[in-house]
């Protein structure tokens, strides 16, 4: 999600990925 690409962590970028 857009929320978790804010974030710039590992586990955020990994499910914005997905």
């Amino acid at each position: 999600a857009l929320e978790d690409k804010g974030e710039l962590t590992v586990s955020g970028i990994y499910q914005w990925i997905s």
